[in-house]
């Protein structure tokens, strides 16, 4: 095992202090992937390193205008109680993930005030309706939808709109409720809103849904109830600070699907990193699953992504981990510090493992479950990355976010993808067109 803030001479180039951000971040090299090889990998990504700035993802971070835009319309929602976004797939899975990380901290302000409307199952969404309906029979000022679709024609999405327009319409009083709607700019969404009087924000051309989280996507509806949008952009720069970070671990992941490791297991060791792990599979699949390459050449590439948490899914899946085929690479991320803590009594059940456990804090059972899981991929020979983040918080999800976007892209760029487009939904999304003409 090695951990990528090595001062040897072999990785001073590209590892040293500097990788000491807000994510402790180390590769078991239980594969013996050679780290010249590694090298070779980083080296050739120059030219798309140098390229990352341009990427949209990227540079949002740096648009105070964009910003100021965001905070000045979340502004006017001061008075709002519930912000119900209203959206599918990449428009929804970002927020959820900082919200529900948000969480973990008893002191969150935002606590039942975010709500998700991502489905078009017709009992939960007619459920979801039937509650907000009767809040806003009560007052339908403290209520805010927000709607996201970048191309504007996301089925799903503008279905329950209308549906959403409807009950609204059908409420006792003609208080006009609150809509926001977030799209791309001159899309069929965008003069929708128009039409109607709702506010708009655009989403920037060159960043696709799965990208979108750190623009008006995931930042307005954070905004609209309190939290500093500047704090999780800084956050999100300071990958920057670590140069070669992403590239390192994008070479690595690279290299292991080159050994026949072509799933993906993201490992989290925390209740919280849940929706995260959502998220993460989403920019995975989209990004990386290409039937051609971008010579047009038949490949049918792709690392496949599963999520498994820590200590749950060692209770259901390490035996198939452990025993079945090796043909996955695992990213464990873990949080070194809780927001609550207890201890076990003194009198504590004197059989082992338990009888020296008197006095102990609770949360070393789970630091002792990942060392052990560790420890025990790393003598079975499973290689794996590891991020040890400081909490489970915003500014620590996001900082891993930012860097796996850019991991992401830079292993485009090794399997010779296109990273940005995903032409394979669109096969369902003309099917799903064309049966609703003949609805």
């Amino acid at each position: 095992m090695w951990y990528l803030a090595s001062t040897s001479k072999l990785f001073a180039k590209y590892f040293g202090e500097r990788m000491k951000q807000l994510c402790e971040f180390f590769y078991d090299d239980s594969s013996r992937i050679a780290k010249p090889a590694i090298l070779e990998q980083v080296e050739s990504l120059h030219d798309a390193c140098a390229m990352m700035a341009e990427h949209g993802f990227v540079r949002v971070l740096h648009d105070q205008s964009a910003r100021d835009e965001i905070n000045e319309l979340a502004s006017k929602f001061s008075d709002v109680e519930l912000v119900v976004v209203v959206g599918m797939g990449g428009s929804t899975l970002g927020l959820q993930a900082l919200y529900q990380v948000a969480l973990a901290d008893p002191e969150c302000v935002m606590r039942e005030k975010l709500q998700f409307i991502d489905t078009v199952d017709t009992d939960k969404f007619i459920g979801q309706c039937d509650q907000l309906g009767k809040r806003m029979e009560r007052d339908s000022a403290s209520v805010l939808f927000v709607i996201i679709s970048k191309s504007g024609t996301t089925v799903e999405t503008i279905a329950n709109l209308m549906m959403i327009e409807s009950m609204v319409k059908n409420l006792s009083h003609t208080e006009q409720a609150n809509f926001v709607c977030i799209t791309g700019h001159d899309s069929p969404l965008w003069e929708y809103a128009a039409q109607h009087s709702y506010s708009r924000l655009p989403i920037p051309t060159d960043v696709g849904g799965r990208y979108s989280v750190l623009t008006a996507v995931g930042l307005f509806p954070l905004a609209v109830l309190g939290v500093d949008i500047a704090a999780l952009h800084e956050a999100a720069r300071s990958v920057a600070k670590v140069e070669n970070g992403p590239v390192i671990s994008a070479a690595i992941r690279y290299l292991e699907y080159r050994q026949s490791r072509q799933i993906h297991d993201l490992f989290l060791f925390s209740a919280y990193l849940e929706s995260f792990g959502k998220w993460s599979r989403q920019l995975i699949a989209e990004s990386l699953g290409k039937k051609h390459d971008c010579s047009g050449k038949e490949v049918c590439s792709g690392i496949t992504p599963i999520v498994s948490i820590g200590t749950q899914d060692l209770h259901s899946m390490a035996q198939l981990y452990f025993a079945g085929p090796r043909d996955k690479f695992t990213t464990f991320i873990s949080v070194e510090k809780s927001y609550r803590s207890a201890n076990f009594s003194d009198d504590v059940w004197q059989q082992s493992p338990f009888e020296r456990l008197g006095g102990k804090p609770y949360s070393c059972i789970m630091k002792s479950v990942e060392y052990g899981t560790k420890k025990a991929y790393t003598a079975e020979g499973m290689p794996f990355i590891s991020f040890v983040c400081e909490q489970a918080s915003m500014k620590h999800v996001v900082y891993l976010m930012q860097w796996m976007m850019m991991e992401t892209v830079l292993l485009g760029t090794l399997l010779e993808v296109n990273p940005f487009d995903q032409p394979g939904v669109e096969t369902y999304k003309r099917e799903l067109r064309g049966r609703l003409q003949d609805v």
